[in-house]
């Protein structure tokens, strides 16, 4: 029978990896509660048919600005899955380097999708309004 980490060295691999997580759970955020919203403002300015891709960023948004606190859930998820991957026997340690791959190439996928519908939501014939 394989023999399992120590739990010390457990906990350390996987608050490394939870950081990461928190990281770029941070950087999403930010940009769907700050970035996301300005440009929200600038459509709503121009009264243009915005593409379907804007809208669901839109609407994403919006989630994110009004239940920011439902992420705890799953971060909580995230770290009890780091720990039991990291206490697991090292023939299955590869499912905790999976499961942090799979989770931070998420987020860059989404914050990809989300430049990409709002910069093609954009009208190009519409003026450029600077705020003061």
């Amino acid at each position: 029978m394989a023999e399992r980490r120590p739990l010390a060295s457990a906990l350390v691999l996987a608050s490394g990896a939870w950081a990461a997580h928190l990281l770029a759970t941070a950087v999403v955020c930010l940009v769907m509660m700050v970035a996301a919203p300005r440009f929200i403002e600038f459509f709503s300015a121009t009264d243009a048919d915005l593409p379907a891709a804007t809208v669901l960023v839109v609407n994403l948004s919006s989630y994110f600005v009004n239940f920011y606190y439902t992420l705890a859930v799953p971060l909580a998820l995230d770290a009890a899955l780091l720990i039991g991957f990291n206490l697991a026997a090292p023939r299955f340690s590869w499912l905790g380097r999976v499961w942090s791959a799979l989770v931070l190439l998420f987020a860059v996928l989404l914050l990809g999708f989300s430049f990409l519908a709002i910069s093609f939501g954009c009208p190009v014939d519409a003026p450029i309004q600077i705020a003061e």
